[in-house]
């Protein structure tokens, strides 16, 4: 929270188009924290082996994944990109 309160912003990438299977939309989606002048951006989470965080980006599989990580996290209104490359800003409430 603290790289957000100093003009950090937070991304979701797509890394695969997404799809639709069995009425869920599938792909994959990581988080990254990207610095107010967009010179650095780094992995919002860790992936988890174990019990333990691995070196690797977490990789969210589904759109409810995703969309329940943001929400989870203080984005009211989470955009979700579906084509690979793509990325969408996240607007962030901080709490007081």
């Amino acid at each position: 929270m603290e790289y957000l309160r100093d003009g950090w912003h937070i991304e979701v990438l797509c890394r695969s188009d997404a799809y639709l299977r069995n009425s869920y939309w599938y792909g994959e989606w990581v988080v990254l924290l990207v610095a107010p002048d967009e010179s650095q951006e780094v992995p919002l989470l860790k992936s988890r082996r174990g019990g333990q965080i691995a070196d690797d980006m977490r990789v969210f599989k589904t759109v409810n994944g995703i969309y329940s990580f943001c929400k989870q996290y203080g984005v009211h209104t989470p955009g979700i990109p579906s084509v690979e490359g793509d990325r969408e800003r996240q607007r962030v409430t901080l709490p007081d």
